[in-house]
């Protein structure tokens, strides 16, 4: 096993993580639009934990198969969360599915992700769906509220209250 299998497996479940989401990218998006020569999909990205509030949702970039977002914003997770990062073409009536691109968040408590993660999409050829570009950094550790933290706090101020004195 490694250092980083180790800690994976220490991860805390009720633990909350604060990550920094950067959705840098897409590159080789599929075309939905059916129109010929209209350029290419209108594509966004969505990123979010499912069962969480928090979301990060870029920009539309019109005719463009090849998107610069250039977004970054927070997600409060769980060490067993996973963040799904999904694309859309932006349509007047029904926006489409690009792909989805899905990343453990316990992969990311050690060491920040950055990189390319493949689009899956329901078509057979998952070339074609495309790959989005990421940076997942961890910025700060929310621990868990049983109650045992504020009795900890207390103690240790009571602990060097003759300190300040």
């Amino acid at each position: 096993a490694t250092a980083l299998d180790e800690h994976a497996a220490s991860v805390d479940p009720s633990t909350k993580y604060v990550l920094e989401v950067a959705i840098i990218s897409g590159h080789g998006l599929r075309d939905a639009d059916w129109v010929p020569f209209s350029g290419g999909s209108d594509p966004y990205c969505v990123a979010e934990v499912t069962g969480k509030p928090d979301k990060i949702t870029t920009e539309v970039v019109n005719s463009e198969n090849d998107p610069t977002w250039n977004k970054t914003g927070k997600l409060t997770v769980q060490g067993a969360d996973t963040i799904s990062f999904t694309v859309y073409d932006k349509d007047v009536d029904a926006d489409d599915l690009l792909g989805v691109a899905k990343l453990a968040v316990k992969d990311v408590l050690a060491a920040e992700f950055s990189g390319e993660l493949q689009l899956q999409e329901s078509l057979k050829d998952k070339a074609k769906a495309g790959k989005l570009k990421l940076k997942v950094t961890k910025v700060d550790t929310v621990a868990a509220d049983d109650g045992k933290n504020e009795e900890v706090e207390a103690a240790a101020l009571n602990e060097h209250a003759d300190d300040v004195k």
